[in-house]
């Protein structure tokens, strides 16, 4: 089974509406402000204020440009042992569904945990209302069969991993007492 997910065209709509929203206000509000404290100054701040609203169109345009380059080349590909995530400047992650074990839901998305970390790859809820349910519920399942015999983890919860085995050494592990060297 080999199913590619994309990012929602819809959710496009609700990042321009958030980029004009956080250039717009302020641009205006710094604007305002210039022209509010520059009122009796002999120079005119009109030329200023000109220039950061160019500034504030510029930045907002290059940002919605970024978002918009996200989505036309995101995906999630879904394949029989994992998810593989594929974004522009960012070399692809890959998830084995039988090395997860969490999954905590944010208001970004379904965050995955492993052993070796917590929070290591991401389902965003940018993806349609479907996908995002059909793959959480895939997690889900994932999840109860990863764990049988020890106590299910549901979406939400997080198990804390073990810590017994770990690559760094436990404080002073192989460090020898040289308290009688002078270290002046």
């Amino acid at each position: 089974m080999q199913k590619t997910f994309r990012l929602d065209p819809k959710q496009l709509k609700k990042q321009l509406r958030n980029v004009i929203l956080i250039y717009g206000v302020t641009g205006i509000i710094a604007a305002v402000f210039m022209l509010y404290t520059q009122r009796e100054s002999a120079s005119s701040p009109w030329l200023l204020v000109g220039a950061l609203l160019l500034m504030m169109v510029y930045f907002g345009y290059r940002a919605y440009r970024q978002r918009k380059e996200i989505w036309d080349s995101y995906s999630l590909e879904l394949t029989d042992d994992g998810l593989t995530l594929c974004q522009p400047k960012y070399p692809n992650s890959q998830i084995a569904f039988n090395s997860i074990s969490a999954a905590e839901e944010s208001r970004d998305g379904l965050w995955l945990s492993t052993a070796q970390g917590n929070r290591v790859f991401i389902i965003p809820n940018y993806l349609s209302d479907f996908d995002f349910q059909y793959l959480k519920d895939l997690v889900n399942q994932h999840l109860e069969s990863n764990n049988r015999g020890a106590a299910a983890i549901t979406i939400g919860e997080i198990r804390k991993p073990d810590l017994s085995i770990s690559a760094v050494p436990t404080a002073a592990e192989g460090v020898a007492d040289d308290s009688d060297s002078d270290l002046n």
